[in-house]
């Protein structure tokens, strides 16, 4: 692991700014309900108080919710959404393929519990907060939205949403300034571009996989069904998208398994080996709370044991 970024991190919190000429970003990856473990490793980062120290945070589909509760210090919040309010059938329910409707209901994740159950407080004045960055997927052009500039805590979630809209699995299209857009994840399941684009020298990334699931196949027969039906369902442009998806993700995971590229140095951190199986659409209340603690539990044991290493010149 290159823990140069980790290393940066704190030493920023040792001498309280972030005055070093660098810009560390902090990249959730996506996956459904699988990033309840990501919630649990940005908790642990909230808890240590390192979120002042982070420049820009990015998130796409499910990461943008981590990544968006995490920028306004309300990490545990976020993460306990999962294992108290996703658990029902008023967000997941495969009943509704009956009537035609998708299986995850975003209006409820967003209008209902993010607006008054766990409310997110974006709108709160706050200098030290990093830059969010939120992913869409312009379907058209087949490439990624970059939303940093958010007027209200309602745009914010209104964004959110967009970014959140799995194909079939959600809503799946929506109108963005005139643009057709979907889920981030599509083209960015891990938003590395959006760091590197925003200037980031140093990367924490935050995985939803064990570092054994890091073998990933660009073309699948699953990919190639995938992308017909969603072509059939909402467009031509889906089939591309679709099939493109694996080859962005695997892009995306070489630059971070080899430390970094082009001088911008990468730490990844996959989910801990005791992490349950966890998958998109898990509603089992005690895996999700398990895959929550085990992640924060390891972040917590990795800064411990660097905090102990002498690390005063890191430029």
């Amino acid at each position: 692991m290159n823990t140069k970024p980790l290393k940066l991190l704190l030493q920023r919190k040792k001498n309280g700014n972030k005055n070093d000429g660098r810009h560390i970003a902090l990249v959730l990856e996506g996956g459904g309900m699988r990033g309840v473990a990501t919630g649990g490793m940005v908790s642990a980062f909230e808890d240590e108080g390192l979120r002042d120290f982070f420049d820009s945070v990015h998130g796409s589909s499910s990461g943008a919710g981590a990544a968006a509760y995490f920028t306004c210090k309300q990490s545990h919040i976020g993460t306990s959404i999962y294992y108290e309010d996703l658990i029902g059938n008023e967000f997941i329910s495969f009943s509704r393929l009956f009537y035609n409707r998708p299986i995850m209901d975003i209006d409820y994740l967003v209008d209902d519990v993010m607006v008054n159950k766990k409310k997110l407080h974006f709108d709160k004045e706050d200098k030290n907060k990093p830059q969010l960055n939120l992913i869409l997927t312009d379907i058209k052009k087949k490439k990624a939205i970059i939303v940093n500039n958010f007027s209200s805590t309602k745009h914010l979630l209104e964004i959110m949403k967009m970014s959140m809209s799995v194909p079939f699995i959600t809503r799946g299209v929506y109108n963005y300034n005139n643009i057709l857009v979907t889920d981030g994840g599509m083209v960015a399941h891990i938003p590395l571009q959006s760091a590197i684009d925003s200037g980031a020298t140093d990367i924490v990334f935050l995985g939803t996989r064990k570092r054994d699931e890091l073998n990933y196949s660009v073309k699948t027969i699953y990919q190639y069904l995938q992308a017909t039906f969603l072509s059939l369902r909402y467009g031509r442009e889906f089939y591309d998208i679709a099939l493109r998806q694996n080859v962005f993700v695997y892009d995306s995971l070489q630059k971070i398994l080899n430390g970094g590229e082009g001088g911008v140095r990468i730490t990844h951190i996959p989910l801990s080996d005791e992490t349950p199986k966890v998958k998109r659409l898990t509603k089992d209340k005690r895996l999700l709370r398990k895959a929550a603690g085990v992640n924060k539990n390891l972040i917590h044991g990795i800064l411990k044991n660097l905090s102990k290493e002498n690390f005063d010149t890191l430029k």
